[in-house]
């Protein structure tokens, strides 16, 4: 089951020609998240259990089960379990 969480706005920036872009939604697919987790803007989970983790915008992670992880922006995690820090713009795949 695919669910998508979606930012919320103020009435204000609706009026004042808001668009889609400005916040992008979250998309998750057959995963658990929390306790404590925050997902920000375009970010992506699949078949991932996550929790006590921060995963910063336009993140995916794919078939991983993160716990005290910090992901930052534009991160691509493909894998295995891992406890895990990573910084922007990176691309992790794991094998095995």
């Amino acid at each position: 089951m695919a669910h998508r969480f979606v930012c919320s706005t103020s009435r204000r920036k609706q009026k004042a020609n808001w668009k889609y872009e400005r916040c992008r939604s979250v998309f998750v697919r057959d995963s658990i998240l929390g306790p404590n987790i925050s997902v920000a803007k375009g970010s992506v989970i699949e078949r991932s259990i996550i929790r006590n983790s921060i995963i910063n915008s336009d993140s995916t992670v794919t078939s991983m089960l993160l716990t005290d992880t910090i992901l930052g922006d534009a991160v691509q995690l493909i894998g295995s379990p891992r406890k895990m820090n990573i910084g922007d713009h990176s691309l992790i795949e794991m094998q095995g």
